[in-house]
């Protein structure tokens, strides 16, 4: 076992026997921002194939609205949704209000994710299955 090996497992005991609720907030906020921004290249670079040929925009969109693409379009929303409903908590606390109800806000920002995120799901449940 490498020494990069023994710090990661030892950052993951660390998020993962945590008490604090944001530990796990910060967990979540960093990776939904690199998914995010991961999603705004994937963005660039297919709207960029537009000015290349209508052709190879076509073709890129074809792709895109595939059944795998539509499932990844639920997750996509549900990070977006996180991401977006923690940073109000995270400007809450910088301005003072909250600070002792941390744990009560992350919980929030879970539920509302996951309410976005099944009704999503449920919008395009139907599109997936070629029923709608």
């Amino acid at each position: 076992m490498s020494l990069k090996d023994s710090q990661l497992k030892i950052l993951l005991r660390t998020i993962l026997n945590s008490d604090e609720p944001g530990t796990l907030a910060y967990v979540f906020h960093r990776l939904t921002g690199i998914i995010l921004a991961g999603y705004l290249f994937l963005h660039i670079w297919t709207i960029s194939s537009s000015t290349i040929s209508p052709a190879a925009f076509d073709m890129k969109l074809g792709a895109f609205s595939r059944p795998l693409f539509l499932v990844l379009d639920v997750a996509l929303l549900a990070a977006a949704s996180f991401h977006a409903l923690n940073g109000v908590r995270i400007i809450f606390f910088d301005t003072g209000i909250g600070i002792k109800r941390q744990k009560l806000g992350f919980i929030l920002a879970i539920v509302l994710t996951v309410i976005i995120a099944l009704l999503a799901a449920k919008l395009l449940v139907p599109v997936i299955f070629g029923e709608g």
